[in-house]
């Protein structure tokens, strides 16, 4: 009975030590400021260029093509085809959006088939971007399904669902798979 109490305090123990040395991400996490080259820098929180971020339009200290992330004032904007963008949602898989300009078709078929300025409008699709791999691909079902294969219910419960209520139901799968699978970052 001693050397079972001793044990389970060691493991209380080494889990409280656990719990200091990283913080869970979240939309309250406070990244340190600089410029991350790799998703490895965020999970631990440090950015191969910590004292370096621009207003004034001067160069950065290293081609955009390499940056994967820059924090300022703690917030994260991620490189995206060399365009940076503010995440949305910040947790395991973070999200964020990406617009561009297309031609409502519809409104141009309806009004005689040719589509005019007028009838462009801007789409906005939201991209994921993955803490555990590092990777960012649109928000779809498919790739819904191959992340909820790390979450074996999840995925039970998101199967289960018509396609249709799976496409209106993509946002509060992220949602409940960033709370049941968190990411933790190292919190120096």
């Amino acid at each position: 009975m001693k050397y079972n109490l001793i044990i389970v305090l060691l493991f209380v123990s080494a889990m409280l030590y656990a719990q200091n040395d990283s913080v869970r991400l979240d939309r309250d996490f406070q990244f340190r400021n600089g410029i991350y080259t790799s998703v490895t820098e965020v999970l631990n929180n440090s950015p191969k260029y910590p004292k370096v971020i621009h207003n004034d339009g001067s160069k950065w200290p290293v081609d955009l093509d390499s940056i994967v992330a820059i924090v300022k004032n703690g917030k994260m904007v991620v490189n995206f085809d060399n365009k940076l963008q503010r995440l949305i949602l910040v947790g395991s898989l973070s999200t964020f959006l990406i617009e561009s300009q297309g031609i409502d078709w519809e409104s141009a078929l309806l009004s005689g088939g040719t589509p005019y300025v007028s009838q462009a409008k801007t789409v906005a699709e939201v991209y994921c971007l993955d803490f555990r791999t590092g990777q960012v691909n649109p928000l779809t079902r498919e790739f819904m399904n191959e992340i909820l294969e790390r979450d074996k219910s999840l995925q039970s419960e998101f199967s289960s669902l018509s396609k249709k209520t799976q496409r209106q139901t993509l946002y509060s799968y992220v949602l409940k798979y960033n709370s049941r699978n968190p990411t933790y970052i190292k919190n120096k």
